[in-house]
């Protein structure tokens, strides 16, 4: 069975997705949907607070091909230190460095409510009103 390298690159990058769930997004004239209560622990409480279980990480095809990672490893740290270069140092500086103007409302699930759902303006606002909505799609691990 012969594979052909666009065939092998659509597995690379399929393996390397991933997804919490997929959804069919919001219809317009669809009512927003309410978001889940959170539990906030009594003050008058005496108990101590209980450190949740985070569980353990499963294992994703994507944190094998994550730069940071394979970066900051030993081996390509020791090869760029015989060039001259703390490559660690280097990856930490660019994971540092601010790529989002904070003049700019960042939305997110927590405050979506708040700015695009409830957010109150006249009329002629809602017509000159024009949206841009930016989307970044990152994994964490």
């Amino acid at each position: 069975m012969k594979l052909s390298l666009a065939a092998i690159s659509f597995l690379a990058l399929a393996g390397s997705s991933n997804a919490q769930y997929f959804s069919e997004g919001w219809q317009p004239g669809q009512a927003a949907q309410e978001t889940t209560a959170v539990y906030v622990p009594d003050p008058s409480s005496t108990s101590e607070p209980v450190a949740p279980v985070q569980p353990p990480k499963p294992f994703s095809l994507s944190s094998l091909f994550d730069l940071n990672r394979i970066l900051t490893s030993a081996p390509a740290a020791a090869l760029f230190s015989k060039v001259g270069v703390n490559i660690t140092e280097k990856v930490q500086a660019a994971l540092d460095v601010k790529i989002w103007d904070e003049r700019v409302e960042l939305i997110t699930d927590d405050n979506y409510k708040e700015l695009i759902v409830n957010e109150s303006m006249t009329e002629q606002e809602e017509k000159d009103r024009v949206w841009v909505i930016v989307m970044c799609v990152y994994c964490y691990e």
